[in-house]
């Protein structure tokens, strides 16, 4: 789906890579050809391959896919470069792990919660009886939005964010951060900081409404300097 491949067709090589790949994440990081953390690099590089020629072929001809419109944009400093492609394109392969952890958490905090879970459903019963839920179905679900941004906030599955690299240097709140440094975002650290949320440990779908909005309550957003 991320590099536009046929959805009829399954493409087991590149799926194996990414099983192998995965299995590193936890192993001991020992670098050599029979260690699971050594297949896992090597399954990455040719992981990093399969998306290069991807990116190659969609510079040559364009399509309504993914690769061709991360492609497409623009900022300050032009479109984004192979190489940065590539590295997007892996992010999305890898960062779609934590969404079946993130469902589970989802359907468990919301049966933990069976007051929330009730008035999640009485709405969707009432907006959607039958189905489907469509995007236009879902913009008149307010209250079971609410729960999933709850749920991903109370659960944290994702602790932080890759690492980025600074660009360009500036001051944030009185810190100096130098080009060329490593940056991360500690993302279960500013979704359960008191600054902002109320009582972070409860399960508190309702804190996303419109009345209390306490993802928007300090100057920055939901963002937080942890030094």
């Amino acid at each position: 789906m991320f590099a536009g491949a046929d959805p009829d067709k399954d493409n087991t090589d590149v799926y194996h890579e990414f099983q192998r790949a995965t299995a590193g994440m936890l192993a001991i990081p020992v670098k050599l050809p029979f260690t699971t953390f050594g297949r896992a690099l090597s399954a990455r590089g040719r992981l990093g391959d399969y998306v290069n020629g991807v990116v190659a072929a969609r510079r040559q001809s364009p399509q309504n896919d993914l690769v061709s419109r991360l492609m497409a944009v623009q900022d300050g400093a032009g479109g984004l470069t192979d190489r940065e492609l590539r590295i997007e394109m892996l992010h999305f392969y890898f960062a779609g792990l934590p969404l079946y952890s993130a469902l589970v958490y989802h359907l468990m905090l919301l049966a933990q919660n069976p007051a929330a879970r009730e008035k999640a459903q009485r709405e969707v019963l009432a907006k959607a009886p039958s189905g489907p839920i469509t995007m236009d179905v879902i913009e008149k679900l307010p209250y079971t939005f609410q729960t999933c941004l709850e749920s991903r906030r109370h659960a944290a599955v994702v602790a932080l964010t890759f690492f980025a690299t600074v660009r360009e240097p500036f001051v944030f709140h009185g810190y100096s951060v130098p080009q060329g440094w490593k940056a991360i975002g500690l993302i279960a650290s500013t979704m359960h900081y008191k600054g902002n949320f109320t009582s972070p440990t409860t399960y508190d779908p309702a804190r996303f409404s419109h009345g209390r909005a306490e993802d928007k309550r300090s100057q920055d957003g939901p963002l937080q300097v942890f030094p």
